[in-house]
């Protein structure tokens, strides 16, 4: 018999898929990544508790043809809530859907440093203001802000990283607590 897959697996079968987000389209890659963890069974002597912190502002954030898509976050939400752990583990899962704050400056700059979340606040704005603008005269806007070879930030993108953030300051909190 087969050992019972672990957090591990589960880990895998979403790095396998995200893999696939590049040469397939969007919800190709989406369905594969659902398949995979629908496919990952976790007992509870494995996985006595899991805390799932998601506010759907983060699925905002898009950038095309990035491999981090909107719809790999809603596959796994929908594995995780509606087919999965969800069903065979009730009592596992706990999920928090908004109910934590955005990283403070303070807290932010507890990992980064001051410049780069003043670059990334910065960069954010600027891809908030041209998104509210149109095109006009010749000037073109930038809807995309470039941070580094893999990084780019839209108009949603400020918000959805500092909630991502706070997420990671409520997911250590309920651990310590």
């Amino acid at each position: 018999p087969s050992p019972t897959p672990t957090l591990a697996t589960a880990a895998a079968a979403a790095t396998a898929a995200t893999a696939t987000t590049t040469a397939a389209s969007d919800g190709d890659a989406a369905e594969e990544l659902a398949a995979r963890l629908a496919a990952t069974t976790l007992s509870a002597a494995v996985l006595p508790h899991l805390l799932v912190l998601y506010d759907a502002k983060c699925e905002l954030h898009h950038i095309p043809a990035h491999p981090e898509q909107p719809k790999r976050v809603s596959a796994i939400r929908k594995v995780l809530r509606d087919e999965g752990f969800a069903v065979s583990l009730p009592e596992a899962l706990h999920w928090n859907e908004g109910e934590f704050a955005p990283a403070t400056t303070e807290q932010l700059e507890g990992f980064h440093t001051e410049a780069h979340v003043r670059r990334i606040r910065t960069l954010g704005a600027r891809a908030e203001a041209a998104a509210g603008k149109r095109e006009g005269k010749g000037k073109k806007h930038k809807r995309f802000q470039v941070v580094d070879d893999d990084t780019a930030l839209m108009q949603h993108t400020r918000e959805a990283a500092e909630l991502a953030a706070g997420a990671c300051v409520a997911a250590v909190d309920a651990v310590l607590r």
